[in-house]
């Protein structure tokens, strides 16, 4: 192989197309030139003599190459005479190209960091490091922030028996003694960054808590509170966990009464968990802003603007989308704010959260039950009889669901994308199976699907040769699968978010269930009876059947109005209308309503 090194100015140097590294990074051509500047070229560069073009072609040394050029441009502009080994043999370029490219290996970080820390040590500053070894100041001084560590920790990270992060966890802690109690505990062993921060700092808070980021470090600070930065994770752990959470308390506070003050709610709550429990919200029922109709122009514009999706709009277009939407939304009355709750709390992000809005629904039925009977009445119907209805409803939702497999993935992904709480989730992700089955089940049937779903063995392990089998059913199986299963985890509608999707999907709670007397009528109170048999029938105060009816058993007013419901022929006798029967056959219990 023929070869030899001259002397070559800088600016008959170009990057040959051989050279991998073909990418520019200005900062990383600085930090090279600087480091030129301090130490002198250490490496001759390796070029190719291409008869193709005028130059010489750097196939090793790019960096070098673009550095030389910007300390030539920098000392107005005369070329700098190079060192380059250069080659007139096309297989030989192409072997340098790939031999010191491949065979470059960086200093170990272990190495690295006692030699910075040696530099250091001779009085090298921060940035005569940075230029010395052609990198950036922050990360000389990452570097010597790990050369405090004992050199234990360091000679374990130069045996690869502690990774680069772990040692970078162990520097949240300024005492040897509990560094080196810790070392001895994750030795050899892959043991997370966050969970060494934790064996080291028990008692801190790490800077990404939901109360530090609300309360803001600042503010923290100034309040007094300590707190170790974190260097490598661009944070801290604080360490006065009762003065964060007294500052988190406050700004909580504070948020509510803004809110009370701008928007004219009476009742605004702050909420110190991540979510509103359902403790908070079991007595009270969801209120929703009273909807505005738009003017048909903003209404079409606005069907328009939703056909494409936030994604396609232009900034303005997404303004203009959430102004309409806003509007047809409408906004609460002053009886609302009067007498609803609003519920304040914050994310796990840290995001002030407002939910809005509740109301008492003790007080509601109270309100309702004094202008019926005058107060002081008893249930309408024992608890288990409730619960009946809501699974009923619950199975009436989960059936609808079931043709609307596409409704199912955007709620999942939603849901996955927004982080939502388990608490107010659409889809029980870990696919649980909320109660569907009555424990009065007559007259109730039960979609095939939902109990395929309900009878999956839970026993079975994870196989590729099953799994392939079920690709090969087809695409239609799978979301047939997919649609069962993610219908059969929505919640009951006695949650605020189920109650929410019976805006989005139509339920038919008569096609798959009809009150009798052993499922409802049975198990309220007989008052009830009378006048629900009254209302059916359209009998006047007067008539003679009402209180015939008023006469009979419980047993019997229950039968009565079973036979009502399922007997045609009674229907019948009693003269019904085409109105009536209709009436009666989408009748539901009030509490299902």
């Amino acid at each position: 192989m023929t070869h030899e090194t001259r002397m070559i100015p800088s600016d008959k140097l170009y990057l040959h197309p051989f050279n991998p590294r073909q990418d520019t990074d200005e900062a990383d051509t600085l930090a090279m030139a600087e480091s030129i500047e301090t130490c002198g070229l250490i490496q001759n560069l390796s070029g190719y003599a291409d008869e193709t073009s005028d130059g010489i072609g750097i196939v090793a040394g790019g960096r070098r190459m673009r550095a030389i050029q910007l300390l030539a441009e920098r000392n107005g502009g005369d070329p700098i005479e190079v060192p380059v080994r250069v080659t007139e043999d096309f297989f030989e370029a192409r072997a340098w190209a790939g031999a010191e490219n491949s065979s470059q290996k960086p200093l170990h970080p272990a190495d690295e960091i006692r030699a910075y820390a040696q530099m250091a040590d001779q009085g090298g500053t921060v940035p005569m490091i940075a230029r010395a070894f052609a990198v950036r100041e922050g990360h000389v001084n990452r570097r010597l922030k790990l050369s405090k560590l004992p050199e234990t920790a360091l000679d374990a990270l130069k045996e690869n028996r502690i990774t680069l992060d772990a040692a970078r966890a162990l520097t949240v802690c300024d005492d040897p003694s509990s560094v080196l109690a810790v070392l001895e505990q994750i030795d050899g062993k892959d043991i997370s960054a966050e969970r060494i921060k934790q064996m080291l700092t028990p008692d801190a808070i790490p800077s990404t808590d939901r109360r530090a980021v609300f309360v803001g470090l600042d503010t923290y600070r100034a309040e007094g509170g300590a707190l170790t930065e974190d260097l490598f994770a661009e944070g801290a752990r604080l360490h006065n966990e009762e003065l964060l959470d007294t500052l988190f308390k406050t700004k909580l506070e504070m948020e509510c009464e803004r809110i009370k003050e701008e928007e004219g709610w009476q009742n605004v709550v702050p909420v110190l968990d991540h979510y509103v429990t359902y403790t908070h919200t079991e007595k009270l029922e969801r209120i929703y802003p009273t909807p505005v109709d738009l003017p048909e122009a903003d209404a079409e514009e606005l069907e328009q603007l939703e056909e494409i999706g936030i994604a396609g709009l232009s900034e303005e277009g997404q303004a203009r989308l959430k102004e309409l939407a806003e509007r047809e939304r409408g906004d609460y009355t002053d009886e609302d704010r009067e007498t609803g709750t609003v519920f304040v709390y914050v994310r796990h992000s840290g995001e002030l959260q407002v939910e809005r809005a509740y109301v008492s629904k003790k007080r509601a039925k109270k309100s309702a039950d004094t202008e019926k009977a005058g107060g002081g009445e008893k249930p309408r119907m024992p608890q288990n009889c409730l619960d009946d209805l809501r699974s009923v409803q619950t199975l009436a939702l989960q059936t609808a669901m079931l043709g609307k497999p596409d409704l199912l993935l955007d709620i999942l992904a939603w849901q996955i994308e927004s982080g939502v709480s388990t608490w107010s989730a659409p889809l029980d992700v870990k696919l649980g199976k909320t109660a569907i089955e009555p424990e009065k089940s007559s007259n109730t049937t039960i979609d095939g699907r939902l109990v395929a779903v309900e009878e999956t063995d839970h026993d079975a392990k994870f196989s590729a040769e099953q799994l392939h089998e079920f690709q090969l059913k087809g695409k239609k199986h799978r979301n047939a699968i997919l649609a069962a299963g993610l219908a059969r985890a929505i919640t009951a509608p006695g949650f605020t978010v189920s109650r929410d999707l019976l805006d989005l999907v139509e339920i038919d709670i008569r096609k798959l269930w009809t009150p009798d007397a052993e499922n409802f009528f049975s198990r309220i109170r007989p008052d009830l009876l009378d006048g629900i048999w009254a209302d059916l029938l359209e009998l006047e105060d007067d008539d003679e059947r009402r209180a015939d009816f008023a006469k009979l058993k419980r047993a019997q007013k229950a039968k009565e109005l079973e036979d009502l419901f399922s007997n045609a022929s009674v229907q019948e006798a009693h003269g019904l209308s085409r109105d009536q029967v209709a009436r009666i056959d989408a009748w539901l219990p009030e509490e299902m309503e």
